[in-house]
C-alpha cells in the first residue's frame, strides 16, 4: 500500500477530481509521487504483488512535525498561532482545499487493506469536503483563541506552485470500502490543539 498525494494531479481544470483524471505534478513531490505509482502498478501487473495507491489531499493532526511550513499548514498554523504570532494568507485565501484528519486517513487505509476491491487500484483519500484556505485559518485562530490573520499579495514565482481549487471524488473509497470521514475540520483543529498544548516542546 502506497500513500501517494493529491500533488500528482497539478492544476486542476476541471471540477471533482476522480482518479482518472489527467495527472500533470507541478513540483518535484508530486512528479515522485507519481513515479512511485507506476512501480507498485508495474509490479502488480507484471508479478501479481498485491498493491494499492492511495491519493491522500491535506492530511493534519497530532504528532505532525511543525518545526516549518513545508508540510500540513494546519500544525504550522496552530503554532503560529499558539504564539501569537501573525499568520500570513497570500491573496483572499478563497483557494480550496480538501483537509482530512490522521484517524480518518487510518481508518480508510486500514479498510482498504481488508478489500480485495482495492488491490490493483488508485483511489482518493480525502474527507470530500474543500474548504476556503481562509476559512481553515479562522477555524484554527478561533480553537486557539490567539493569534491574528493578515492577507498578503502573492508571491512573485506563486503560480509555479500553486494548484488552485480542489475537490476530490471520494465514492470509489466509499463504494469499496463503505468508509466514512467520521471527524470534521473543526473537531480535527480542536484535537490537534489540544495534543500540542501537552506537547509542544517536543516538537519545535
Amino acid at each position: 500500500m502506497f500513500s501517494s498525494s493529491r500533488m500528482i494531479y497539478g492544476k486542476v481544470e476541471q471540477g471533482l477530481v476522480k482518479e482518472s483524471g489527467p495527472a500533470n505534478p507541478l513540483s518535484l513531490y508530486g512528479i515522485h509521487k507519481l513515479a512511485s505509482e507506476k512501480y507498485f502498478l508495474m509490479y502488480y501487473n507484471n508479478f501479481g504483488i498485491p498493491s494499492t495507491i492511495l491519493r491522500l489531499t491535506n492530511p493534519y493532526g497530532p504528532r505532525q512535525q511543525i518545526k516549518h511550513n513545508k508540510y500540513s499548514l494546519i500544525g504550522w498554523f496552530i503554532r503560529q498561532a499558539m504564539e501569537g504570532k501573525t499568520i500570513q494568507i497570500f491573496g483572499e485565501g478563497t483557494q480550496l482545499r480538501d483537509y482530512i484528519y490522521v484517524d480518518d486517513i487510518v481508518n480508510a487505509m486500514l479498510k482498504c487493506t481488508k478489500a480485495d476491491d482495492a488491490i490493483g487500484e488508485t483511489i482518493n483519500i480525502g474527507s470530500g469536503k474543500s474548504t476556503r484556505f481562509c476559512d481553515m485559518v479562522k477555524t484554527v485562530i478561533d480553537c486557539v483563541k490567539n493569534g491574528n490573520i493578515e492577507f498578503v499579495p502573492w508571491p512573485d514565482n506563486y503560480e509555479k506552485v500553486e494548484t488552485g481549487d480542489i475537490a476530490v471524488d471520494v465514492s470509489k473509497l466509499k463504494k469499496i470500502t463503505s468508509w466514512q470521514p467520521a471527524i470534521s475540520l473543526g473537531e480535527g483543529v480542536i484535537r490537534t490543539f489540544e495534543y500540542y498544548k501537552i506537547h509542544l516542546n517536543k516538537y519545535v
